[in-house]
């Protein structure tokens, strides 16, 4: 069932994608949602989305469905390789033990916050990175693959080919 489920969806997706008058648009619609997404503002990632496409020339449905890229599964591992990348690039390192048990919880709440701002710089510049990488990749991608479904119906059209099905439109 989630198979059939995934299909449909990127059926959807792909007559979106070729039906839409210029790809480049959502393709730059869901880089943008996709690189905000990895910010650590959960709750605003589709409001910042959608004001970063108004002001593009790109399309806001693409970048609020771009913002399912930072999602409760895979944030965690964002936020982790983010910290790692921007360490590595800043060479700052924070260490700390995280043990809580003999201290109270004012003392927890200070440390915690002492934490955070020294993990914050590295912690940034890897964000920056990472969103940077993640919106090139999805745009590259989504560009490709607009290509590639547009070279398909091209061939269909121009050649015949017998073998190939054309793609299918959604019917409303």
């Amino acid at each position: 069932m989630p198979l059939a489920w995934l299909k449909r969806l990127w059926h959807r997706f792909t007559t979106w994608l070729v039906g839409h008058k210029d790809p480049k648009e959502v393709a730059l619609g869901l880089a943008i949602g996709a690189a905000v997404s990895l910010t650590p503002l959960i709750g605003l990632h589709a409001v910042l989305a959608v004001l970063l496409a108004s002001i593009t020339p790109s399309n806001r449905l693409a970048a609020v469905i771009g913002t399912q890229v930072g999602n409760p599964f895979t944030l965690p591992f964002f936020f982790w390789l983010e910290y790692r990348i921007g360490s590595w690039i800043t060479g700052v390192q924070v260490k700390t033990s995280l043990s809580f048990s003999h201290i109270g919880l004012e003392e927890a709440a200070e440390r915690m916050v002492q934490l955070f701002g020294e993990a914050a710089w590295p912690y940034s510049v890897g964000m920056l990175v990472l969103a940077v990488g993640v919106g090139l990749l999805v745009y590259t991608l989504t560009v490709l693959v607009a290509k590639a479904l547009h070279l398909r119906m091209r061939r269909h059209l121009v050649d015949g080919d017998p073998y190939e099905e054309p793609p299918q439109t959604i019917n409303r």
